[in-house]
């Protein structure tokens, strides 16, 4: 009889690329993955997988294999999640990955909520602006800006993020509020490096402009650009929802508000699967409404 345990650990090592990343991924000695594959093999009385020192190579017979077997395991767990009752509470650990500036203006409110709600759910937080491979990363679900690439995964929309000008108080007293768009040449602007740096690309009423700003500051990220502009450094193209706060505070003004940077989608993003965790699930539906109304400011 298979034993279901020895083809969980092939498939993880199948996806890890590696024994030694698959029993990180599974809390198992190094040992134990290799001696449950290799029971397996001998159980199939054929080659999955022909290791080396360096690398491995899984076998024409090993992938064939782990197609089938992967395609069984998800029928099972959906089998499983439909057996499960629907008062089930969303429990265990819960894996997110999110950028970096969404992290801190947006999340904390947002995991306080949840697990308020769900007290036995252990949740983790990647805070990164680089694009994070789910089987890798052993990521649940993704908080993601801009356009989406991957069609193998399930995407919620859930609103726009869009860039405005914002200054400070203090940098408008000395330096004069810009009338007109073309004004903001004369203007010292705080930029992004990759972001918003050369040229900033705006949307007025009718149609798209691309401005060119001058810059005695260039920061790594948006964070550090938002400092700035509150310290009084120069204007910034800054996305509305961080600076909310600061501007009902009066420690930032919009500046031109009829003009803002073309809107990019944002989407709760995760695998494709026939049983969805019901922790995914529960954040989901938790987080969709919050961030609309957060991203809506």
């Amino acid at each position: 009889m298979m034993d279901l345990n020895e083809v969980a650990v092939f498939i993880r090592v199948v996806q890890k690329r590696s024994f030694t990343a698959a029993a990180l991924a599974l809390g198992m000695p190094k040992s134990t993955v290799s001696m449950k594959v290799t029971n397996l093999e001998r159980r199939l009385g054929t080659s999955l997988i022909t290791r080396s020192t360096r690398k491995l190579r899984i076998t024409p017979a090993g992938e064939a294999f782990f197609l089938r077997v992967t395609k069984s395991l998800d029928e099972i767990f959906a089998a499983e999640g439909a057996a499960r009752s629907d008062n089930a509470e969303p429990q265990g650990k819960f894996r997110l990955t999110t950028p970096l500036d969404l992290d801190k203006y947006i999340l904390p409110e947002l995991t306080a909520r949840f697990l308020k709600k769900y007290p036995k759910v252990e949740i983790e937080i990647l805070a990164t602006n680089r694009r994070v491979d789910f089987l890798e990363d052993q990521v649940d679900l993704a908080i993601r800006a801009g356009h989406l690439k991957d069609s193998t995964l399930i995407a919620r929309k859930i609103g726009d993020a869009e860039f405005r000008m914002f200054a400070s108080p203090k940098y408008l007293r000395e330096h004069g509020h810009p009338a007109i768009l073309k004004d903001i040449q004369d203007h010292n602007c705080v930029t992004v490096s990759g972001v918003t740096t050369g040229e900033w690309k705006l949307q007025g009423l009718k149609r798209p402009v691309t401005i060119p700003v001058r810059s005695k500051i260039v920061l790594s990220d948006i964070l550090l650009a938002h400092a700035f502009a509150v310290q009084g450094m120069g204007i910034a193209l800054l996305p509305s929802y961080i600076c909310a706060t600061d501007v009902a505070g009066g420690k930032l003004i919009r500046v031109l508000p009829e003009w803002r940077s073309t809107l990019a989608p944002v989407h709760l993003v995760y695998p494709a699967q026939k049983f969805v965790p019901l922790t995914t699930k529960a954040f989901v539906e938790m987080a969709a409404p919050i961030l609309q109304e957060r991203l809506a400011l």
